[in-house]
């Protein structure tokens, strides 16, 4: 059963738009929540955020710090008065 290339083409080249959608939705909504977290938490419950990402999902720190937009230099140094 050969397919003709100009349709799998054109249901490729649909498939790509209908994805390449998605991924703009997803980036969307994934950096207003990175701006929802970051304004909410202060910079103490963002490491502890972080560490919790790590340990749920088991991800890496980097993994977790870009998830939260939490630079990973923060979660290696304890604040202040800690």
């Amino acid at each position: 059963m050969k397919t003709d290339p100009g349709k799998l083409l054109a249901r490729l080249e649909r498939d790509n738009e209908r994805l390449r959608r998605k991924v703009a939705d997803l980036s969307s909504e994934t950096a207003t929540l990175r701006q929802h977290v970051r304004a909410n938490l202060s910079r103490a419950e963002l490491r502890d955020a972080v560490l919790v990402a790590q340990a749920r999902f088991r991800v890496s720190e980097r993994h977790a710090c870009r998830a939260l937009g939490q630079h990973r230099s923060t979660q290696r140094h304890k604040a202040k008065g800690t």
